[in-house]
């Protein structure tokens, strides 16, 4: 592109806040402009004004309009010869009076020679001469093309039917379309409808091209069909279109609309385009935070105005950055001098919804309203998309939010806002309702009536919220009350499993009892069967040396008694050597007995050690709870010192010692007895009550620390330090925190030694989501 040639352009739209704007030219497509390159000051730069311009282009490729001027006269004057009709159009169209009014006198004026075929003198030619010479000379210039059988005669034919389109909504000659047609062959017939130079054609070879037609050219065949500016409509072509349109299935919605359109999106692979002229419904949003997460390609397109962009909206800055952060979407907005009023959603380029339902809180509860979903109609996806595209394609990618101020001016009042926002924030209101949310509820409420005080609705519904907000002592001493109901259920469950653990133990012991006893029993039993076979033997024995001596008293015996006797002894001599071995065996036996007796009693006393411990823990946890629950027992009917705030952590104990809440906010800001105040995010943190620090003290002691315009978002980590010792070694201590948001939340516990550190409680604050706990004692 040459980058020096000078171009004109019509300037679309100019932002003094954003002090960026759009100029439209029909050579090279939109410029963005910045102010400095203009000639004129800001105040003099108007939308819809001609202006001379060159370009040049930035990283990313898009032009970027230099030298811009309203004083193009002497530059007309110099190259109208080289204009097209077009630009010619355009210049007569929005070009200043002085260089109008000398390019109508030089084209009425100007006799000098001029090719036949160069159309933006032609033109003049027909547009300075009376209807009757127009006529003529088309009919002859038409009756001098015999045939359309080529390229060059097809382009002829193009040529002389513009030459018939002088002004864009007549003709010269109605039926000089129909005459070129005729000379066509088939497929420049065709080509001439499908292409929109004429707005007829033969169905029968509109069917035959469809069928042997690329898929591409078999869409803009189907996109043909639908018709022209004129109206001219295809009813039927063939069974083959009939069949190659994609199943098509759709339906209406007129309630529960907002839970449709959210499930498909959860469902979303790929891309979501949306266009809703309001938007401020943060279910939506949300939905949308996720995809872009995710990957998925989304581009959101809404209006520019009070009710979608004001300081108390949605955070349309956290999806910029999300799509910035993955490289994958973009947010636009539209102006409000030519208003975007779709409500459509394409969805993998698979699914739309369109109908009259904005992603409001006031169309979800309020309006009648309804919204059509359609399945694979690719036709009707195709065209909701090239609008998405059209409209993109003068804006660019918002990069930054600059929100309305929250109170408007009346003259600025577009589409009643104050009465819409108002009534969108208390249907706001009463979903925060829905989710037990109260203190958020009652600050959306309040903000509705500031913007409308004559809202009724809200009044009353503001009135109702305050009946069920209950102050803050009720609230708090509700959640003490909850916390000493807990704490006695958790004592009695370590109470019933102290209880059974003592009757198991009861009964393993009457079971290992009765196992000692059998097992006496037994051996009772085996050293009499022992015995009893002892006395045998020694029977034996006296038996053996009874024949034994008799048999040496029988000196005369033959060899044979000698034999015997032999045997005898040998008999004798086998059984001592069983004897001895049993014996042995039975030593053996004993000792490995012995060892294994003493390694169960090992065991067994190693287990009445661990379930004693385990009990004496139970013990503890019981004895500790009883502590907890008296302490918050004595603690409810004791008022919280200081203010609350946006955000209250307070301290209390029940001793003449000193201990000291140290608090860390968002920005790491210490807050404590020596920096007793710390400010993060325009918000200023305080400690109001410093209790036993000097010679004051008192038995019922607190600190505490607030936020008395709003609360900081972020982390937030609470710790004791237990500072003099005067009582107690271990001092038992309550923190209750009461976020404006959310439920507050009561901590019990004990700090064990002089400077020691107890770390109480972990926790994020957000304004819409409230207090997150994260970690805690």
């Amino acid at each position: 592109m040459n980058i020096n040639k000078k171009y004109f352009g019509i300037i679309k739209w100019y932002d003094k806040v954003k002090n960026y704007g759009l100029i439209q030219c029909q050579e090279i497509g939109d410029a963005g402009f910045k102010p400095y390159n203009f000639d004129s000051e800001v105040e003099n730069i108007n939308p819809n004004s001609l202006v001379l311009f060159s370009i040049t282009q930035n990283g990313r490729g898009r032009n970027i309009a230099k030298e811009i001027t309203y004083d193009y006269l002497k530059y007309v004057k110099t190259n109208y010869r080289k204009f097209s009709k077009g630009l010619i159009d355009v210049i007569l169209s929005y070009g200043n009076e002085e260089t109008k009014k000398w390019l109508r006198s030089k084209l009425n004026g100007d006799n000098q020679q001029s090719s036949v075929g160069n159309v933006d003198l032609f033109n003049a030619v027909l547009k300075n001469n009376d209807s009757t010479y127009a006529d003529k000379l088309l009919k002859n210039l038409a009756d001098g093309v015999k045939n359309i059988d080529s390229n060059d005669t097809y382009s002829a034919a193009i040529q002389i039917l513009n030459y018939n389109k002088i002004n864009l909504e007549s003709e010269y000659i109605p039926d000089l379309p129909y005459s070129l047609y005729l000379k066509a062959n088939d497929d420049y017939k065709f080509e001439l409808w499908l292409n929109g130079h004429i707005s007829f054609c033969n169905l029968e070879l509109i069917k035959q091209k469809f069928e042997s037609a690329t898929s591409e050219l078999k869409q803009k065949i189907l996109t043909r069909c639908q018709g022209n500016k004129k109206g001219f409509l295809i009813n039927e072509i063939s069974d083959s279109i009939e069949s190659s349109i994609s199943t098509s299935t759709g339906d209406v919605y007129f309630d529960g609309i907002r839970d449709k359109i959210i499930n498909e999106i959860k469902k979303a692979k790929e891309s979501i385009y949306i266009a809703v002229a309001w938007f401020t419904n943060h279910y939506f949003l949300e939905a949308l935070y996720t995809k872009v997460e995710e990957g998925v390609h989304v581009e959101l397109m809404i209006l520019n105005d009070y009710i979608n962009n004001w300081v108390e909206g949605l955070d349309f800055q956290k999806f910029i950055d999300l799509g910035k952060n993955k490289g994958n979407s973009n947010f636009y907005f539209c102006g409000v001098d030519n208003i975007m009023h779709h409500k459509f959603c394409i969805i993998d380029e698979q699914i739309l919804f369109n109908g009259s339902y904005n992603w409001t809180y006031y169309a979800e509860h309020r309006n009648h309203e309804n919204c059509m979903i359609f399945r694979n109609n690719l036709n009707l996806v195709e065209k909701f998309k090239l609008e998405f595209e059209a409209i993109k394609s003068s804006l660019s990618p918002v990069n930054e939010i600059v929100p309305f101020e929250r109170d408007l001016d009346s003259n600025l009042d577009i589409f009643s806002c104050r009465e819409y926002r108002s009534k969108d924030l208390e249907y706001k209101a009463k979903d925060a309702i829905k989710q037990n949310n109260f203190g958020n509820a009652y600050r959306i409420a309040e903000i509705s009536l500031q913007i409308n005080p004559e809202n009724a609705e809200a009044i009353r519904f503001l009135e109702e919220v305050k009946m069920q907000n209950e102050d803050e002592e009720t609230i708090r001493k509700a959640t003490i009350e909850k916390e000493i109901i807990e704490k006695q259920k958790r004592q009695q469950n370590i109470e019933e499993e102290i209880a059974k653990q003592k009757l198991e133990t009861e009964l393993r012991q009457k079971k290992e009892r009765e196992e000692r006893d059998k097992e006496i029993k037994a051996k009772l039993e085996e050293e009499k069967l022992l015995k009893e076979r002892q006395l045998k033997e020694e029977e034996e024995k006296k038996k053996l040396k009874a024949q034994e001596e008799e048999l040496k008293a029988k000196k005369q015996l033959e060899e044979q008694e000698r034999l015997r006797l032999a045997e005898l002894e040998k008999k004798r001599e086998l059984l001592l050597k069983n004897q001895e071995e049993e014996k042995l065996r039975k030593e053996k036996q004993d000792k490995e007995n012995e060892l294994k007796r003493a390694e169960e009693l090992k065991k067994k006393q190693a287990e009445e050690k661990r379930q004693e411990e385990l009990l004496a823990q139970k013990e503890d946890e019981r004895k500790r709870l009883e502590e907890e629950r008296l302490l918050l027992e004595s603690t409810k009917s004791t008022s919280l010192q200081g203010k609350r705030g946006k955000l209250r952590i307070n301290l209390q104990w029940k001793t003449f010692d000193d201990l000291d809440l140290h608090v860390y906010d968002p920005a790491n800001n210490h807050i404590y007895y020596q920096a007793k105040e710390a400010t993060c995010q325009n918000s200023i943190g305080k400690l109001d009550v410093d209790a036993n620090a000097g010679s004051g003290q008192t038995k019922t002691p607190q600190e505490n620390i607030f936020w008395d315009n709003e609360a900081p978002e972020g982390n937030y980590k609470v710790e004791v330090i237990f500072f003099t010792k005067r009582e107690l070694n271990e001092c038992p201590f309550v923190a209750t925190i009461i976020p404006e948001l959310g439920e507050p939340k009561i901590y019990t516990s004990k700090v064990i030694g002089e400077k020691n550190t107890v770390k109480v409680v972990e926790f994020s604050y957000h304004k819409n989501e409230g207090m997150i706990i994260k970690n805690s004692i």
